[in-house]
């Protein structure tokens, strides 16, 4: 059900940062590391302190400052992939009026893409489990093996979409994201 406002659009096409502007996978990623902590390392940890520092950053940086041992680190990676690709889908949320929002664009008739850090299968995995992805017209995770970089994944967007960047519009969390 769309929010009843209309309004003529400026753009043609929108493209959101899947993992930023869209999905919060912060819960998600606290209950990963609790979990992983209490199965490999026999130790119950509170990790909302250690949310904004490394919910980003690969699951090896958060593991080396947890666990001393190379071997228990080995393990808890193992299973931190396996624990965020199942149970943590659970914990995924949308932000607060992120389905409104949707539909209003959707109702306006403006194409909606997302982009994401993300490799493919994850990142829909993601957009499924939290409802997002009825909303988009494509989705352009990061292939495996590549680095995050903004310019790609929107001008695949863009490529698919059949539009100039200056027909689109970008929401994304980080100005440097927003500005490349």
């Amino acid at each position: 059900m769309t929010s009843g406002r209309t309004f003529e659009p400026a753009y043609r096409a929108v493209i959101f940062d899947l993992d930023e502007a869209l999905i919060d996978s912060r819960p998600a990623w606290r209950y990963t590391l609790e979990e992983t902590l209490m199965s490999v390392a026999n130790r119950r940890i509170d990790a909302q302190p250690l949310i904004e520092e490394y919910h980003r950053r690969p699951w090896r940086d958060s593991l080396a400052i947890l666990l001393d041992d190379a071997g228990d680190q080995r393990r808890a990676l193992e299973l931190c992939q396996r624990i965020e690709g199942r149970s943590a889908m659970k914990r995924l949320l949308v932000f607060d009026g992120t389905g409104m929002a949707l539909d209003d664009i959707r109702a306006a008739r403006v194409e909606i893409g997302a982009i994401s850090r993300l490799p493919h299968a994850v990142a829909l995995k993601q957009a499924q489990a939290t409802g997002v992805d009825r909303f988009l017209t494509v989705l352009s995770a990061t292939p495996e093996g590549e680095e995050w970089a903004v310019g790609p994944r929107a001008s695949e967007c863009l490529a698919y979409f059949g539009r100039e960047a200056e027909a689109c519009l970008f929401v994304g969390a980080d100005e440097r994201d927003v500005e490349a």
